[in-house]
């Protein structure tokens, strides 16, 4: 599968019973691991910026479920590639290539998907380690 693209959701409403936001075999790997990210009440400019890191070992599906995150991906020849993923929108996430996204609103809330356990997972958070190694 192509490494880091977006993936939208699929809907079905139901005014009764509400909202079921699906995809059907976009994830290429076998979930080891289920994180969430919410709760932003104290969002400022000084800590909304999430990620900054390369993930070394393992993969990550990215799920918006509310609001909205502003992405950016750099690559090792420092290519950037900058998108806003929106709610019931996804991202598929591959390994090396380095993270950083902007929280959009306090009511942002991100499920993310890992093919490796925290344990054993690695990943570096210096930018500068990433550009040159």
């Amino acid at each position: 599968m192509e490494s880091n693209r977006i993936i939208s959701l699929k809907t079905v409403k139901n005014f009764k019973t509400g909202e079921l936001h699906f995809t059907d075999n976009n994830i290429p790997f076998n979930t080891k691991r289920i994180f969430l990210l919410n709760n932003f009440y104290d969002l400022t400019d000084n800590n909304k910026t999430r990620g900054l890191h390369v993930n070394l070992n393992f993969d990550e599906f990215i799920i918006v479920n509310e609001g909205y995150i502003d992405v950016k991906i750099i690559k090792k020849n420092k290519d950037i590639i900058e998108f806003r993923l929106n709610k019931n929108e996804c991202l598929y996430f591959s390994r090396g290539y380095w993270l950083e996204f902007i929280i959009g609103t306090i009511n942002t809330s991100i499920t993310v998907l890992a093919n490796m356990i925290q344990s054993e997972s690695i990943s570096c958070y210096n930018f500068e380690e990433f550009i040159n190694s």
